[in-house]
């Protein structure tokens, strides 16, 4: 889900694999399974859930076309031996998974326990025989030193709480307070006559652009903004500009509290918000792992980010993912490619897919000519099992689930979701997206292992072995 962005990679996705996503899909900025394309603001974004980002000024991130099944394509049985290593993969995932999750999470992006993760997948990794090394790098994030919103109400005795809300990509940063007025979607005949001075304007999404709203409540003397969705849950939200107040947003029913509030108001009382941004500077790292003279000429990259955001287990996103890199590198532990085979495990991706854009960004062109193919793994366990990606490696996917009875589907997009293997094919590298398509819970206290199908997770491993050996055949 993502969650959503940093270290700016360049480079833009062929047209003949991209799809143009629609308005609905552009506004919403989803940091774990984030954004696959920078998004201008509109009115109608998807309310998937992301966590605290910073856009980056260019990188183009459009998902491919996914290709169709074939009407050959009808599954077989899951043959025996493709059986029988999904089974015991599914087995051992599961149990790693378990103990990853007591022992390393939740892993914020940017935090010492994301670095504590990280140093434990290097030793990881290197225990199973590979070379690992940590590649550093530094990211811009909003700030959680102080809360984004507190509200103080009158009443008998004043209270004061803390709403969860994220601050607006391109929000402006400051920390200011005053009484807050519900202005409905902003448009012009919602600001009150006697403007906003001095005042936190309450907005409600949908219809116009952020952008928009915000301009026009900050031209009318508002000195910070609120925004709540228009449909249940939290949001991000993007401005096309550097914002001239700062923004945050909210979860349609704290929306809806607050303007209930208000209306009960006593004559002379007022709601006073705290309304808080600051981008601060962070630092993380990604994770490299690769066999110490294994492999011919050009390289497989095998990728999974392992940060998420706080205040959750994360065991789908992308716990699964993470086990599922360290399962199949004992898998080829001594197994022969013509090709090198790359683990990349990637730091900051929940705030916007900066491990992977700083890995693509700082590859020689030499580097970058010999990556054959990405295969990324990302929230691999709830829902079905399901893939996009280039053309050609899509086709070669489905030709080997289909022969093996995987029943792997083909994916037509994430409504304004995407992952690491977006930063790949933003530089032309041809990338194949592996993940589980219930995504209701990312990014969410609800992420948590009882909902996690270690089947899918099977699967999906099984799925990229034999993605390994057919691009080997192509080798040949």
């Amino acid at each position: 889900m993502a969650f959503v962005l940093v270290a700016c990679g360049t480079g833009a996705v062929p047209a003949t694999l991209a799809v143009v996503p629609s308005a609905a899909a552009q506004q919403a900025v989803v940091p774990t399974l984030t954004a696959t394309a920078i998004p201008t603001a509109t009115a109608e974004p998807s309310p998937i859930p992301t966590s605290l980002l910073v856009l980056p000024t260019a990188l183009a991130r459009a998902e491919p076309t996914p290709a169709t099944r074939t009407p050959e394509s009808t599954p077989l049985a899951l043959s025996s031996e493709a059986r029988e290593l999904a089974k015991r993969l599914s087995e051992e995932g599961m149990e790693y998974l378990v103990a990853f999750l007591e022992g390393y999470s939740p892993r914020e992006s940017g935090t010492d326990e994301e670095r504590a993760a990280a140093n434990f997948l290097r030793d990881e990794m290197t225990e199973l025989g590979y070379q690992a090394d940590l590649q550093e790098l530094t990211v811009q994030q909003f700030s959680r030193a102080i809360p984004a919103l507190t509200l103080v109400t009158p009443g008998v005795m004043l209270e004061q709480r803390e709403v969860r809300a994220l601050p607006m990509s391109n929000s402006g940063e400051g920390n200011v307070a005053g009484p807050v007025i519900f202005v409905k979607k902003a448009f012009q005949e919602d600001i009150p006559e006697t403007g906003l001075a001095g005042s936190v304007a309450l907005i409600e999404r949908g219809q116009i652009t952020f952008q928009e709203k915000v301009t026009r409540a900050a031209e009318a003397g508002a000195i910070g903004a609120i925004v709540f969705n228009n449909v249940p849950g939290g949001f991000g939200g993007i401005l096309t500009d550097t914002g001239p107040i700062p923004v945050v947003a909210i979860t349609r029913e704290d929306g809806l509290d607050l303007q209930e509030a208000l209306d009960f108001l006593q004559i002379g009382d007022e709601i006073i918000a705290s309304v808080f941004v600051e981008i601060e500077t962070r630092t993380s790292q990604n994770v490299i792992a690769e066999r110490p003279g294994g492999g011919g000429e050009g390289v497989v990259i095998i990728g999974a980010h392992y940060d998420t955001v706080p205040d959750t287990q994360a065991a789908n996103d992308n716990s699964t993912g993470v086990t599922s890199l360290v399962l199949m590198a004992k898998e080829l532990q001594d197994k022969e490619f013509p090709f090198r085979i790359r683990f990349v495990f990637f730091g900051v991706e929940e705030i916007g897919l900066y491990g992977s854009m700083h890995y693509v960004d700082n590859l020689t062109e030499a580097e970058r000519s010999e990556i054959i193919a990405m295969l990324n793994f990302d929230s691999t366990g709830t829902g079905e099992a399901a893939m996009l990606g280039d053309l050609s490696l899509v086709e070669m996917a489905v030709k080997y689930s289909n022969a093996n009875g995987l029943f792997i589907k083909t994916s037509p997009g994430l409504g304004g979701g995407g992952s690491d293997h977006a930063s790949f094919q933003a530089a032309e590298i041809p990338a194949l997206f592996l993940f589980g398509d219930d995504l209701s819970r990312i990014n969410s206290t609800r992420d948590t292992l009882e909902f996690v199908n270690p089947d899918i997770m099977g699967r999906q491993m099984v799925l990229g072995l034999g993605v390994l050996d057919m691009l080997a055949q192509s080798q040949e």
